[in-house]
């Protein structure tokens, strides 16, 4: 079971890599395009729960001004216990939030040819086929160029 920080964290690769694909014109197996598609829209939930919980803390313990409002400095919210904020916060990014994503199992070996170079959306690949099945993707090894 993966925590609700791991999870919002994985929707964050999986958006950043989906731009990637079309900004890059990326040639990406259907399955695996397949994979990123479904999974973003199962972690939606989980996502949209985490950041309704993260405004409810900033609300909770933020400085307000007369009219209620939170005090914002340097586009940051001012938290009069930043402790007992942090603490709320933590809570929430170790709850345990049961996903069951969806697998993929594909040969990446073409996918590294054509990334051949471009560091970022790589590592990225790699972040995302390690959630997505780490037992499952076989890949020669690499060699640093």
């Amino acid at each position: 079971m993966r925590s609700i920080r791991e999870h919002v964290d994985f929707n964050l690769l999986l958006n950043e890599f989906s731009q990637r694909i079309v900004t890059e014109k990326l040639n990406i197996p259907a399955k695996l395009s397949y994979a990123i598609y479904k999974n973003v829209n199962k972690l939606v939930t989980t996502v949209k729960y985490y950041e309704k919980k993260r405004k409810e803390i900033v609300e909770t313990f933020a400085d307000k001004d007369k009219n209620g409002e939170v005090i914002i400095k340097d586009n940051i919210p001012v938290i009069k216990d930043q402790e007992k904020a942090n603490k709320a916060y933590i809570e929430l990014l170790e709850l345990d939030a049961d996903i069951d994503l969806y697998l993929v199992n594909i040969n990446v070996e073409s996918l590294l040819e054509d990334l051949e170079g471009n560091h970022q959306t790589l590592s990225l690949l790699w972040a995302i086929l390690d959630v997505l099945d780490p037992n499952k993707v076989k890949v020669k090894e690499m060699t640093n160029a």
